[in-house]
């Protein structure tokens, strides 16, 4: 992982230290889980792609390790990252995953 885009989150979450380790491992899985979804490659070029990822990487970084005894339900993304993953997936704009 590039060090621009693991700092670009920490400036969005507002961290100053912390352990890279585990902001970087689920800033992987974000970019995993978004070129899934969206069948589009992260490069870190796109501006709208890079704030998907750092809008996720927020939810998923304020709620690890949160557990509950009520009935689980999927926690919701934050206000139009879907949108954004919508649009990233039909767009030309962007390179297909390759494997």
């Amino acid at each position: 992982m590039e060090q621009e885009i693991l700092n670009s989150v920490k400036d969005y979450l507002k961290i100053e230290d912390d352990d890279n380790a585990v902001l970087k491992s689920i800033i992987e899985a974000v970019i995993e889980r978004c070129e899934n979804e969206t069948g589009k490659a992260f490069t870190g070029e796109s501006a709208l792609y890079l704030q998907a990822v750092r809008m996720i990487t927020a939810d998923w970084y304020d709620h690890r390790g949160t557990t509950t005894t009520e009935q689980l339900k999927e926690l919701p993304l934050a206000t139009h990252v879907q949108s954004i993953l919508n649009h990233i997936a039909i767009s030309t704009d962007y390179e297909e995953v390759t494997q």
